[in-house]
């Protein structure tokens, strides 16, 4: 919300000094008309701008972490809310439920660990591990 308001500024900004930069190079004259004051007045806008969308930029980089920190508290609240426990204990209960030891007719891949059914193949289907 805040880095919209500075980019709106940026561009207001640089249309101003723009139109700004002619009206001055027009008005004050030495000659015929004055360049270097307009081209001077340019620099000075664009380094204005530069700053505005600098400002604009670092809080757009804010708002991104704030919304994916809220969003990481939210998930880690509603698993807390879901599951008992720490999330070490469901990393270990995840653990325990994937070395279930296999059936008479099934393998586990040395590789990926997955359980499979005996078959003419013989190949895992998850990694492509032959024996």
């Amino acid at each position: 919300m805040k880095s919209s308001f500075y980019k709106v500024i940026t561009g207001i900004v640089a249309v101003l000094g723009f139109i700004g930069g002619i009206v001055l190079g027009n008005n004050v004259k030495i000659y015929d008309f004055n360049t270097p004051l307009m081209i001077g007045s340019w620099v000075g806008t664009a380094l204005l701008c530069l700053i505005f969308y600098g400002i604009a930029s670092v809080l757009e980089y804010l708002e991104e972490i704030s919304v994916s920190k809220n969003n990481s508290l939210h998930a880690s609240s509603s698993y807390n809310s879901n599951n008992n426990g720490s999330p070490l204990e469901h990393f270990l209960k995840d653990e325990k439920s994937n070395s279930k030891t296999p059936a008479e007719n099934e393998w586990k891949c040395p590789n990926c660990h997955s359980m499979n059914l005996y078959n003419d193949n013989g190949e895992c289907p998850n990694c492509h591990w032959t024996p």
